[in-house]
């Protein structure tokens, strides 16, 4: 008995200081990212606002939702969304505080949204009828990188800095799949990739904060394997607490889905161990995301009563919401225009020739086939799932930014790659 009761002791004791521990990570994490937004806010406005004006003009020409290969939605550009964070970027009116939470930005009334940078020096001269919105139910992180950048780079130069760095993380990426014996997986990382079209989110800042999240995750993750699987539950929370701080909702699960693809070949234990890790690792990092936006509910909440707060419930049972479109829900609406973002001759051929190789391997080294490799390695098709399982859930939102979300399908591309390489015996 007194076994038992030690060992429970033990227990308790164990959860308690790992729930202290996250809790700190995350308070810490909310005042750290209230103070960079503050110090971001504190950066000399003129060198910002010049940059910002030196492309703005250009807006009046580009069409909303610009697609880089024409009549194909999967190469869209979100440069609506770009325009609004460069107009927060150089808002600043009223006090410092309501530019931190509340995240004011520059809105050209009737005039229309799309074209209300085209109209910043006008709104900043106070020669047009100026509709300053607030937009406090997000952090809005990014503001601590984008506003120092654009002391010295134009909207135009960062997208060009962008197409720079972007491909080298990806390399980086390749190299250290290669130094931890990845090699295998490398077809099915890179083919995951370009089915989600990187040019276009190379050329869109929304785009790109995910992007950067996603690689940097994966960057560490090789660079230290040892060390990241054993403090992965930490590892998983911070990326779910940092998700929620840079990123608006564009495509999100990846962050999180794609790492932890990663993260299981190289811990490689058994099916049981394996799923259970995915729940574990999967509700550390929804806490983290979770918990983090709701942070900035509470910090609203203080100063400024429950404006953002209204806002932001409102916003979720919207986006969340299932509505009846041409006599269909919005959830298989959704669904289908996800997944017609791949329904082109281009990804149909590609897509043609891996399953050739796939019946190839079938037909010429079926003696190798470990047929319990078929079960042993299910997870990834349940990971595989996963985007689909956040566009029912998300259903207005994967609805109306189709274009945008359909992204999260690397995971099933990726998931699906690896599971066939490890049950076909690729390597061998």
């Amino acid at each position: 008995m007194k076994i038992i009761v030690d060992s429970l002791t033990k227990y308790i004791y164990i959860y308690i200081n790992k729930s202290l521990k996250f809790i700190k990570i995350l308070f810490l994490s909310s005042i750290l990212g209230f103070l960079f937004l503050f110090i971001a806010y504190l950066f000399p406005i003129d060198r910002i606002t010049n940059n910002v004006l030196e492309t703005s003009k250009y807006y009046w020409s580009i069409p909303d939702y610009q697609k880089i290969i024409y009549n194909y939605d999967f190469t869209t550009i979100g440069n609506q969304t770009d325009q609004l964070m460069l107009l927060e970027s150089v808002y600043n009116e009223g006090k410092i505080l309501d530019r931190v939470i509340l995240n004011y930005h520059y809105n050209a009334l009737n005039k229309g949204y799309d074209h209300s940078l085209y109209y910043l020096q006008e709104l900043i001269n106070g020669f047009e009828t100026n509709n300053n919105t607030p937009y406090g139910r997000y952090w809005h992180g990014y503001l601590i990188i984008l506003k120092p950048l654009l002391m010295f780079l134009n909207h135009n130069e960062i997208l060009i800095l962008n197409s720079v760095i972007q491909p080298s993380l990806f390399l980086v990426t390749i190299f250290l799949m290669l130094k931890n014996n990845m090699n295998k997986y490398i077809v099915p990382f890179v083919l995951s990739l370009l089915f989600i079209f990187p040019i276009s989110i190379a050329l869109t800042m929304q785009f790109s904060i995910v992007y950067y999240i996603l690689f940097v995750a994966i960057i560490l993750l090789l660079k230290m394997p040892a060390k990241i699987i054993k403090y992965s539950s930490e590892y998983f929370y911070i990326i779910g607490i940092l998700t929620a701080y840079f990123d608006y909702l564009t495509w999100p699960l990846v962050t999180l889905m794609i790492p932890l693809i990663f993260i299981i070949i190289l811990n490689n234990k058994d099916l049981k161990y394996n799923l259970l890790y995915i729940i574990k690792n999967t509700l550390l990092y929804g806490i983290g995301y979770i918990m983090m936006w709701i942070n900035k509910f509470i910090l609203s909440y203080f100063f400024y009563g429950d404006l953002v707060l209204k806002d932001g419930v409102n916003q979720f049972l919207y986006r969340t919401q299932n509505e009846i479109i041409d006599g269909y829900s919005t959830r298989i609406v959704a669904l289908k225009n996800n997944l017609l973002m791949f329904d082109n001759n281009a990804f149909k051929l590609i897509l043609l020739f891996f399953i050739l190789y796939i019946v190839y391997k079938l037909i010429f080294n079926y003696k190798k086939i470990k047929f319990n490799l078929f079960l042993n390695n299910i997870h990834f098709l349940l990971i595989a799932l996963s985007p689909i399982v956040w566009i029912l859930l998300t259903a207005n939102h994967s609805y109306v930014h189709y274009w945008m979300v359909y992204r999260i399908f690397m995971i099933s591309l990726f998931s699906l790659g690896v599971y066939f390489v490890n049950v076909l015996s690729f390597d061998k």
